[in-house]
């Protein structure tokens, strides 16, 4: 955990993290391969080439194909998932339709909308984005860095929430995650969670039951009293 512009920022999406305060301290205190040789045959773009090579660990070579990828007579072939993996096609089906046809009375569960389903099922799930925005480990998350960005604004404007005292973290897969994140960021080794003022500890609450409610101030804020507040966005009231 960092702390940003007076909070602390860091790590999906769905499980927003606000933290209040300048540092996660106590108040009051101030990572070579194989070597190998290759021969290449007749190597053109796009075009179906045979590349043989052998490993100098004295395995004999091998012949490997490399397919075509575009242009006419194409050999690759983006296949759905109904000719690509028909019996996991099926199982998804049969799970749609049991989620039609059931009763849901889980209160961590929600029925995903279309247009969630068209980001989530999108090519950002191609994009490796470990880190903060601006500060990654791998190149080409310019995209991504907006997308978070934007994601934190608008969880700072949903709860009204002023984004000079507080910082928003979208990272955390669920609320599991993003409890256990806050833990270990403010909590040493056999500390306790206790009441907060009396003992000059961090008041943290898990407003994910209850954070649509918070949204439309129909309940007390918690940013009004908390140090720490976590969410999840599928839970909302």
């Amino acid at each position: 955990m960092q702390a940003c512009s007076g909070a602390a920022v860091r790590g999906s999406v769905q499980q927003p993290i606000w933290t209040k305060g300048s540092n996660f301290i106590p108040k009051g205190s101030s990572v070579v391969g194989f070597p190998q040789h290759v021969k290449v045959n007749s190597m053109k773009a796009c075009r179906c080439s045979c590349i043989e090579g052998g490993l100098v660990t004295g395995r004999p070579p091998s012949s490997v194909f490399v397919p075509e990828i575009g242009g006419n007579g194409s050999n690759f072939v983006d296949h759905g998932l109904s000719e690509a993996d028909p019996e996991v096609r099926s199982i998804i089906d049969k799970e749609k339709e049991r989620q039609f046809k059931s009763l849901e009375l889980i209160a961590s569960e929600n029925f995903t909308s279309r247009a969630v389903m068209e980001a989530v099922g999108s090519c950002l799930t191609n994009k490796y984005s470990e880190g903060l925005p601006g500060k990654r480990y791998y190149g080409g998350n310019e995209y991504i860095d907006e997308l978070e960005t934007l994601c934190q604004q608008r969880a700072l404007e949903a709860f009204q929430v002023d984004g000079k005292k507080w910082g928003v973290d979208v990272q955390p897969l669920s609320c599991s995650p993003a409890n256990f994140e806050v833990y270990t960021a403010i909590l040493k080794p056999h500390d306790r969670l206790m009441i907060a003022d009396a003992v000059g500890a961090f008041l943290m609450m898990d407003m994910a039951h209850i954070s649509g409610l918070v949204a439309a101030s129909v309940v007390a804020n918690p940013f009004e009293y908390c140090d720490i507040v976590t969410t999840a966005t599928h839970k909302r009231s």
